[in-house]
């Protein structure tokens, strides 16, 4: 496996580390903006910075966190993907062009860096969460949120590769949610997706309120990993 297939993994599924790994890889990254003694004006500035970065646990002397760092962050990565691999193959994927196969940027990128495919047409609108709710005696998970951008039918696809979850569910049923906020009610669109318990499990815990939006496809796209 090479790096950029390696950190991809690592940087948009992270919760597919165990634990010492997720220990390791944040000890990099805060090892990174702490510094070396050299880069500050006296000794005591970073020792005061090191310790509060020790106190919140962002870095540590685990002599654990230290071995799978021993041979230099691009190693750990690699060895951290494989294993990930290896053991989930199933819990990620990884958006690349059709045409050149390279590695798209992000999971929501639709041109290629390399030879330049578009594939914007794909997507049919964007989707601000709101919320989950299953309804008793009904088949269907529904994903509640606000329409930002283009429209969305039944057939459509919810793609949540961009919450660390390797789920593209089809749009089986669409219904409105009526809510009221500061006195003024709203109808939210009810997105009807059909998961499996675990499926439900991971959108429950990862899929929150955030920057991100949901990317509403036109049809179901099969990603490469």
């Amino acid at each position: 496996m090479k790096y950029p297939e390696a950190i991809y993994i690592l940087h948009y599924f992270p919760r597919l580390m165990n634990e010492l790994e997720q220990k390791a890889n944040r000890q990099h990254l805060f090892s990174l903006k702490l510094g070396n003694l050299e880069d500050y004006e006296n000794p005591d500035m970073y020792q005061t910075r090191k310790k509060f970065f020790e106190k919140r646990n962002r870095i540590s002397s685990d002599s654990a966190v230290l071995k799978l760092l021993e041979n230099g962050y691009e190693e750990f990565v690699i060895k951290t993907a494989k294993r990930i691999k290896k053991e989930s193959p199933n819990q990620f994927t990884i958006n690349r062009c059709s045409i050149c196969n390279t590695i798209a940027r992000t999971p929501y990128a639709r041109q290629c860096r390399n030879c330049g495919n578009n594939w914007h047409d794909v997507i049919g609108a964007e989707f601000q969460f709101e919320m989950t709710l299953r309804i008793t005696g009904r088949p269907y998970l529904w994903i509640i949120g606000e329409l930002l951008k283009g429209h969305f039918q039944v057939g459509y696809s919810v793609d949540l590769t961009n919450f660390q979850l390797n789920i593209i569910a089809e749009i089986k049923q669409i219904e409105f949610y009526l809510k009221s906020i500061d006195g003024v009610k709203k109808d939210y669109p009810s997105l009807g997706i059909e998961v499996n318990e675990e499926e439900e499990e991971l959108i429950k815990k990862y899929l929150k309120k955030s920057a991100k939006t949901i990317i509403i496809l036109k049809e179901k796209e099969q990603a490469s990993d």
